[in-house]
């Protein structure tokens, strides 16, 4: 399995961050390459992305951990991404928290 990280220090509080964060219409904000999520229903989503070199990638997720205003996580149920995990990084300094969020891409996958 292949994984990617990035976090990002964010100037608000747990709370304002999760609000942003745990609405997924707000991810092409903060992600360039995302192109559109659509929530389908419930708990489900579908995204659609530029991957590397343009090459569209899409997926369906379902939201596995919804926990304000700390942990957010997701799995796939079709396509190439297997999870994603946000949540606060413990040692965030005090008026700042920081943002992490790691995906991991299913082996064998393109």
């Amino acid at each position: 399995m292949y994984t990617a990280e990035a976090s990002v220090n964010v100037s608000a509080s747990p709370q304002t961050a999760w609000e942003y964060v745990s609405n997924y219409q707000n991810f092409d904000q903060f992600m360039p390459s995302i192109q559109k999520i659509e929530l389908l229903s419930g708990d489900t989503s579908e995204w659609h992305l530029s991957g590397p070199l343009g090459i569209p990638v899409s997926w369906q997720a379902i939201t596995t951990i919804k926990e304000a205003p700390q942990h957010l996580a997701w799995h796939s149920t079709k396509g190439m991404i297997d999870h994603v995990v946000q949540r606060p990084a413990s040692h965030a300094r005090a008026g700042r928290r920081e943002a992490r969020g790691v995906a991991a891409r299913r082996a064998g996958r393109c």
